[in-house]
């Protein structure tokens, strides 16, 4: 009986620390992304306060395919990158999330 309790509490710490990493993981995540968001991208979305309060609520990986998405046609297409960044402006500024990003919760 003593050998289950203390594999019971072996469990339930390994458990915890699992829950308590994933967090941390969660938040490493967020501030990756946020350090690869061009500047000028960055200031466009604090530009405007209700865009930045509901930006700062998105899930890591859809701000990672959103910016993925606007920031890799800058070079080759300067007028659909704008078109690209008003669109993510504007559904941010009205809470909508769009687009395939969603991978099923393995990336998340």
């Amino acid at each position: 009986m003593q050998e289950v309790e203390i594999m019971r509490k072996t469990i339930f710490s390994i458990f915890a620390a699992l829950v308590f990493c994933c967090s941390v993981f969660a938040q490493d995540a967020r501030n990756r992304t946020m350090e690869t968001v061009v500047q000028d991208v960055l200031a466009a979305l604090q530009s405007d306060d209700a865009v930045w309060q509901n930006f700062q609520t998105l899930p890591a990986l859809y701000v990672r395919v959103r910016i993925d998405n606007i920031q890799n046609i800058r070079k080759r297409d300067p007028e659909a990158f704008q078109r690209r960044l008003q669109k993510f402006i504007d559904n941010t500024r009205n809470g909508i999330m769009y687009g395939e990003w969603h991978d099923n919760g393995r990336l998340l």
